[in-house]
């Protein structure tokens, strides 16, 4: 029997958030998606990958983002 992966293809979807700031970065974040899709599309993996990456940057802010809101939150109000 084949071990497990310890991979996963999910991707972490965007998902609507009442702060202003997070939903300019989901729009950001939806944008690149766009243009990754055209750029594979068109055969064009160079741009492709480079598009990715940014996004992948995007993903990582807005999740340290929340991450911190929800410290905060935790942490009660003055922390």
């Amino acid at each position: 029997m084949a071990a497990p992966s310890t991979t996963t293809n999910v991707r972490e979807e965007p998902r609507p958030v009442s702060r202003p700031e997070v939903r300019r970065l989901d729009e950001r974040i939806a944008e690149l998606r766009r243009r990754k899709e055209e750029a594979v599309d068109g055969r064009d993996y160079e741009r492709a990958a480079a598009v990715r990456e940014a996004e992948k940057a995007l993903l990582a802010d807005r999740l340290l983002m929340l991450r911190r809101a929800e410290h905060r939150n935790r942490s009660g109000p003055g922390s």
